[in-house]
């Protein structure tokens, strides 16, 4: 049994040094891996899509010449309908949009509390700490832009600040 310690002993001895450099770099992968992680966690905002804007033909049914006159005249009655349906939606969306834009400038030198106040201000934001919150974790609160914006009440806390900082 001393002849089994005494070998664990000098195996220990010889490759310390080996088995310490083996734990330190299991060690600081495991801590890269882990920071990974986070580093490359979406944050982005994903830009909203226009649902009204996707069209899907539907599967034509085989028919008769007379048929296909027939559907071309209805075809033509309801693309004028449709015509005047969109733009009677046109002229109504450009109502609400113009209702919700709200013209902001912020001025050289404004800090991100001085740009959360003026957007409180103005209806844009509903919250400065959340605001300033989500600032601080987008890490753009030194990235705002000076200039005049048109932002949306409705808008986002995102959309709102990656406009500010001319990432859109």
């Amino acid at each position: 049994m001393k002849n089994f310690f005494e070998k664990l002993k000098d195996f220990i001895y010889d490759y310390i040094d080996f088995i310490t450099v083996i734990l330190v770099i299991i060690l600081i992968g495991a801590i890269i891996f882990w920071r990974l992680d986070i580093l490359f966690t979406d944050t982005e905002v994903d830009n909203p899509s226009n649902e009204n804007d996707t069209n899907i033909e539907e599967p034509k049914e085989e028919s008769n010449p007379n048929d296909e006159k027939e559907d071309e005249k209805n075809n033509s009655d309801e693309n004028e309908e449709n015509q005047k349906d969109e733009s009677e939606e046109d002229s109504t969306d450009e109502e609400e949009v113009s209702s919700n834009d709200v013209e902001i400038n912020i001025e050289t030198g404004s800090s991100s509390e001085s740009i959360a106040d003026t957007l409180l201000d103005n209806n844009i934001i509903d919250d400065k700490e959340e605001f300033l919150l989500r600032l601080s974790d987008l890490g753009l609160e030194t990235k705002l832009r000076p200039g005049t914006f048109v932002l949306k009440q409705n808008d986002n806390i995102d959309t709102i600040i990656k406009t500010l900082a001319n990432q859109i």
